[in-house]
C-alpha cells in the first residue's frame, strides 16, 4: 500500500500550503530462483536473484497543487537488489527516474532522467511487460530504456490517442549532436484494442554514426485471451549501440489469457532477422504463469527458450538482470513479487 506523508515543517503541521501539497512513499519488491544454461558449452548457474518479473525498486512521488489546474510534480526512484541489498545503478542511486515536471490540460512537461517512449511502447505490446526470462528485451533491444539530462513531454489523451516526445541533450563539449537522443511516440487505447508507434534516434559519442530504431504494436481483448504482436526495424544499431552498417528486424507474436480467478498465462515467440551478412538469426519461446495471492502479491514462473544462429550476441537475461551464464539459451525463473 502507498503512503502518504503529509509534510511539516516546524510548528506548521499539515497546515496551510502545506495541505495542498503530499508525498507518496512506494515500491517493489520481488525475488526468487534463477537456473540459467548455455547448451554450447555445458555451462549452467543456479542463483537466487531479485526483479526477475520486475524490477525492484523504492520511490517517491511529490505534487503540488500551484492554482489554475497546475500542478508541480517531482520523481526520485532507486533500483534495488533484493538478493544483496546493494543498488541496482551503481553510479546513480536515484537511476531508474529523476525528474521535475509541470502538469495540466496541457499534458506534461519533464526535466531529468526520464523513461524513453520507445520503451513504453515495447512494455505495452510484450505479454511479459520486459519481465523475467521471457521479456521481448533480450531480442528486441532498445538504445535507451530512460534517457538522461532529458525534456519530455507527454500529451493529453484525445480520443484514446497519447503522444509522447523526449530529447536528450548529448553534453559533449565542443559537439551540439554527439550523444543527442530523440524518442517520440504515439499510443491508441480505447475498449479491447491497443496500437502504439515508437522511434529512436541517437547520435553515438564520437559524433561519427546516429543508430535509429521503429516500432508498431498491436493488441486486441478477445476476452478469454489477448493477443499481441509487434514488429522492430534497427538502422545502424547493433544490440543497444550505434553501429554503422548493422541492420536487423525483429518479430513478436504473444498471448495472455486469465486462468480461473487468480491465474494469468502469458507466452510469446520472438524473433531477430538480422540483415548483415553474417545472418545472425535468433528465435525466442517464453511460456509463463502468474498467481495473484492478493491485489499486492503475486507467484510466477517462467521458462524461456533461444535459438541462435551463427552465435549471436544474444542471452536470456531477466527483467531487472543480465544474464548469468555468458550466452545463456534455457532459463528458469520461479519468484514472487510484491508491491507496496
Amino acid at each position: 500500500m502507498k503512503k502518504t506523508l503529509c509534510m511539516t515543517l516546524g510548528a506548521f503541521a499539515c497546515s496551510g500550503a502545506w495541505a495542498q501539497s503530499k508525498v507518496t512513499v512506494y515500491g517493489l519488491i520481488d525475488a526468487g530462483f534463477a537456473y540459467e544454461r548455455n547448451s554450447r558449452t555445458g555451462q549452467d548457474v543456479k542463483a537466487i536473484q531479485s526483479g526477475m518479473l520486475s524490477s525492484s525498486r523504492l520511490g517517491f512521488r511529490g505534487v503540488e497543487d500551484l492554482g489554475n489546474g497546475i500542478k508541480a510534480i517531482w520523481v526520485i526512484e532507486a533500483g534495488i537488489l533484493t538478493d544483496t541489498g546493494q543498488p541496482q545503478h551503481a553510479n546513480n542511486f536515484w537511476g531508474r527516474q529523476s525528474y521535475l515536471a509541470l502538469a495540466g490540460d496541457f499534458g506534461s512537461l519533464g526535466l531529468g532522467r526520464q523513461y524513453a517512449p520507445e520503451d513504453g511502447v515495447n512494455a505495452r505490446f510484450d505479454p511479459f511487460e520486459h519481465g523475467s526470462g521471457g521479456n521481448a528485451g533480450n531480442v528486441m533491444k532498445a538504445m535507451a530504456i530512460r534517457a538522461d539530462n532529458s525534456v519530455k513531454y507527454v500529451s493529453p489523451k484525445i480520443g484514446g490517442v497519447t503522444g509522447t516526445l523526449v530529447y536528450g541533450f548529448g553534453e559533449v563539449a565542443g559537439s551540439t549532436r554527439a550523444g543527442v537522443y530523440l524518442s517520440g511516440a504515439l499510443e491508441y487505447g480505447q475498449g479491447p484494442f491497443e496500437a502504439g508507434f515508437s522511434f529512436e534516434r541517437m547520435r553515438d559519442k564520437a559524433d561519427t554514426v546516429t543508430g535509429r530504431k521503429f516500432q508498431l504494436g498491436i493488441s486486441y481483448d478477445f476476452g478469454l485471451v489477448r493477443a499481441y504482436a509487434m514488429t522492430q526495424a534497427d538502422r545502424d544499431v547493433e544490440a543497444a549501440v550505434p553501429t554503422r552498417g548493422a541492420d536487423s528486424n525483429q518479430y513478436l507474436l504473444g498471448l495472455s489469457a486469465p486462468l480461473g480467478r487468480s491465474g494469468k498465462l502469458l507466452a510469446s515467440w520472438v524473433r531477430e532477422d538480422d540483415k548483415d551478412a553474417a545472418d545472425r538469426d535468433a528465435d525466442m519461446w517464453a511460456l509463463g504463469y502468474v498467481h495473484a495471492l492478493s491485489k499486492r502479491t503475486d507467484l510466477y514462473g517462467v521458462y524461456a527458450h533461444m535459438v541462435t544462429h551463427n552465435n549471436p550476441a544474444l542471452s536470456l537475461g531477466n527483467g531487472q538482470n543480465a544474464a548469468i551464464v555468458a550466452g545463456a539459451d534455457r532459463s528458469v525463473n520461479i519468484g514472487v513479487r510484491h508491491r507496496f
